[in-house]
């Protein structure tokens, strides 16, 4: 959608629509100050807009330059079409001079004729000179989890389809994924769940109490119900991402929850009758779109800054013989776990302590499911070679990617994804 864009305009854009949003918040306020903040920034967020069309355009603008000029140097680039709003626009700018430096108070009415006069001017020439919908311009084609960003494109589409609902849904969807899924307790609803993750205990953050068959059977009503916060840990994930909880919790207020037990499984969603018209869910869905966008990129520019240590490839430990010790700590002298099976000379190993508790090394950590299981430390003396495998991303389906846990059988996978 953005294609033609440089990264300067699509910032420029998405700056002028956030200043949109918080002057439409001022000027529906109830309260007279909040006016002079909403005309104020209503005229800032059309001002960047005008920076952003005279980039595209070239037009040569001088820096603070007035209304009328933006007008006059951005028409003689787009002939024969011209922008449309001049007049309204204009005395925008003489109410936020107004307002600003001589105090005056904004008329409310005024003010409100002037937001349904930017509402349309921004969108209008968002498609008309930019070729790009004004309220979707994101930072969406930036999103690099493809899932996430082919549900966004996909509200995208809801929204400019004037599908507010449909927009609205998909846009819960992608929270879903990224931020609601690890909250997850249906994994748990099952009598046999293992007491440690090593030995295939679901994973989750949500709150322990509510990890058990029993508490599913008496709490879960709707599929909705699977999601429990664990709320000192969310809050704590919020901040840690620069998140902020006012939008996350508007989010979902104002979207139907959603639930989808994988990939493969049709998606649930729960809303409360009686739906609206479809007109009265567009500035939610505007708002959303916007919000749910700039969160996934938070936590995606967050992601990529955590530095991990090591070539983010797999290594296997090459062994000398079979039927090698397994010990549960660095320490030859004390307990083996098990001893590696007939056959086997090549096990994961994902740490190597270069001197344990018995003064000798190196001790090598390894973790597999062939049977017999193991986990523990291999001596160094039983050790021919250590081979580098592939790139973690490219882990074939005999690994688990989460873990780095080698599973030796498709039974074995299903059964740590059960």
């Amino acid at each position: 959608m953005s294609q033609n864009l440089t990264d300067s305009i699509i910032k420029k854009l998405a700056l002028s629509r956030h200043l949109f949003f918080i002057a439409r918040q001022n000027i529906e306020s109830s309260q007279d100050l909040a006016l002079f903040s909403g005309i104020n920034l209503l005229q800032d967020s059309v001002e960047v807009f005008f920076l952003a069309l005279s980039e595209y355009t070239s037009a040569n603008i001088k820096q603070n330059a007035s209304f009328a000029e933006y007008f006059d140097k951005i028409n003689l680039k787009i002939k024969p079409h011209e922008l449309p709003f001049k007049n309204r626009l204009i005395a925008l700018n003489k109410i936020r001079v107004n307002a600003k430096h001589y105090g005056i108070q904004p008329n409310r009415e005024e003010c409100k004729i002037c937001l349904i006069a930017v509402h349309e001017f921004l969108e209008s020439q968002s498609k008309e000179t930019l070729n790009v919908s004004y309220w979707s311009i994101s930072l969406v084609d930036l999103i690099e989890d493809v899932s996430i960003a082919n549900l966004l494109k996909l509200a995208e589409e809801f929204l400019e389809e004037e599908k507010f609902f449909e927009c609205l849904i998909s846009c819960r969807k992608a929270i879903f994924y990224k931020v609601e899924k690890q909250y997850d307790i249906r994994p748990f609803d099952r009598d046999d769940i293992p007491k440690t993750i090593i030995g295939g205990r679901p994973f989750s953050n949500a709150p322990f109490h509510a990890k058990n068959k029993q508490y599913i059977e008496k709490y879960v009503e709707t599929p909705e119900n699977y999601i429990v916060f664990d709320y000192q840990h969310l809050y704590q994930y919020l901040m840690e991402y620069e998140i902020n909880p006012t939008d996350f919790w508007n989010i979902r207020r104002l979207t139907p929850a959603v639930y989808q037990k994988d990939n493969d499984s049709p998606w649930s969603v729960i809303y409360e009758d009686p739906i609206l018209k479809e007109s009265e869910f567009q500035k939610d869905a505007e708002y959303i779109l916007t919000t749910v966008t700039n969160i996934i990129l938070n936590i995606q520019s967050k992601e990529k800054k955590e530095k991990r240590a090591g070539t983010g490839k797999v290594r296997h430990l090459i062994l000398k013989k079979e039927k090698v010790p397994v010990y549960v700590k660095t320490d030859k002298k004390g307990k083996v776990f098990a001893y590696t099976s007939e056959g086997v000379k090549k096990l994961f190993t994902s740490q190597t302590v270069t001197i344990g508790f018995d003064g000798e090394g190196p001790y090598h950590r390894i973790i597999s499911f062939k049977a017999p299981f193991l986990f523990g430390f291999v001596h160094g003396e039983f050790v021919e070679d250590i081979i580098e495998g592939i790139p973690l991303e490219l882990m074939p389906l005999g690994y688990s990617e989460n873990t780095g846990i080698e599973i030796d059988t498709e039974n074995d996978k299903d059964d740590m994804q059960s």
